[in-house]
């Protein structure tokens, strides 16, 4: 016979269990309910995947990924300034100019690190037009393996201190844009137009209005032939591993420290933050340090993506940085938003590029396509606020 206290507890446990089950489907339909940009998301993507059938295959998603890998970080570099209420228009161009000075310097350690193995005191540039004379010495007895051999030593060291001057560069931008607008409370809109104008001006003086080639091989190798390999012909790349280990740490900052509480409340109310006794102007400042820091990182991560410093890659990147992020539910009032949403968002931009570029639509259809993509999305999502209130 069964006793009568374990069958209470079975059925307490089997109601529990449809009670969480219930319990987890009402608070999945009531995000999906109050994120506008889950449905469009799902919606896009079925419309991709029914138009093109290699849309969906693993080797497009990495694609996807690998493509927006720069994109993805500086986006959520603005993630933390929209929340705090603040806006951060350099941020593309900080990226481009950290890129390009990382480039430089790059460059002229590996040349001069070769130059010293294979022909000592030449002192010679790979920027030089007379690089390879300088580094042969008209001998030839040198031949080109060793300088490859050279270069591929030298490599690690080489990306080391390029990641050290990016991030350098971006910190520079950020701190300057922090203490101007969180410590002086001077408006965030112009002062980081004028910093966009500055860090664009460095861009193009430094590299004369052309990209700057020769970064080490070794790492572009990680945004397609370095990582973990999947099958046979398919890798997943180191580049996207970084990409999401910075997600998860930007995650875990803005949704789980007391700084990322901060960070809300000073976007939602700086006066009453500030009477609870939270220090407005440094939390203020620290979100355009963290989007300064995070604007450098992409820099990096660029160069992995394109194989170059490209000095064009400031001007087209700002409207889809801080339109993704508010499709995702990030609010220009601040304070309102989660990394999550900017993910989402962020996602839903590589999405409609990826896809659109696989059905070969001109340039000028897509900006349509896009164009009408925000306006809809931003309009659900300002219908979404009003019924809130």
């Amino acid at each position: 016979m069964q006793n009568p206290a374990a069958k209470t507890d079975k059925n307490h446990n089997e109601e529990s269990f449809v009670h969480r089950v219930k319990r987890g489907a009402q608070i999945t339909l009531s995000y999906i309910k109050n994120t506008p940009i889950v449905i469009m998301l799902v919606i896009v993507w079925i419309v991709f995947i029914f138009l093109s059938p290699n849309f969906l295959t693993a080797n497009n998603m990495i694609t996807l990924f690998v493509a927006n890998a720069y994109f993805i970080v500086a986006a959520l570099g603005e993630t933390f300034v929209l929340i705090s209420g603040g806006i951060d228009l350099s941020i593309a161009h900080t990226v481009t100019s950290s890129s390009l000075v990382s480039a430089i310097i790059m460059i002229d350690f590996q040349s001069a690190a070769v130059a010293a193995q294979v022909n000592p005191g030449t002192g010679a540039k790979i920027s030089d037009p007379d690089w390879w004379d300088k580094i042969t010495g008209g001998s030839t007895g040198v031949i080109q393996q060793e300088v490859t051999e050279a270069m591929a030593a030298t490599a690690g060291e080489t990306i080391l201190i390029g990641l050290a001057v990016c991030i350098i560069v971006g910190l520079a931008f950020g701190i300057i844009n922090g203490i101007a607008i969180g410590k002086f409370g001077v408006n965030p809109f112009i002062f980081t137009l004028a910093t966009q104008l500055i860090a664009r001006g460095i861009s193009f003086v430094l590299s004369g209005g052309h990209s700057i080639p020769g970064i080490p091989e070794k790492l572009t190798k990680m945004s397609y032939a370095h990582g973990i390999p999947i099958t046979e012909n398919l890798i997943f790349p180191w580049v996207i591993i970084i990409v999401l280990t910075v997600v998860i740490i930007a995650g875990i900052l803005l949704d789980k420290t007391k700084w990322g509480r901060y960070i809300k409340m000073v976007g939602s109310n700086a006066m009453a933050a500030k009477y609870v006794g939270i220090n407005v102007p440094n939390v203020a400042a620290s979100a355009y340090i963290a989007s300064g820091l995070l604007a450098g990182i992409g820099g990096f991560i660029s160069m992995m993506v394109l194989g170059t410093a490209d000095v064009k890659l400031g001007d087209p990147l700002l409207l889809p940085v801080i339109g993704s992020i508010i499709l995702g539910g990030i609010s220009m009032k601040g304070g309102e938003g989660n990394i999550m949403n900017s993910a989402l968002g962020i996602l839903m931009f590589a999405t409609i590029i990826n896809g659109m570029t696989f059905l070969n639509l001109t340039i000028a259809m897509q900006q349509i396509i896009l164009g009408s993509i925000f306006v809809i999305g931003m309009s659900a999502l300002a219908r979404l606020r009003k019924r809130r209130v």
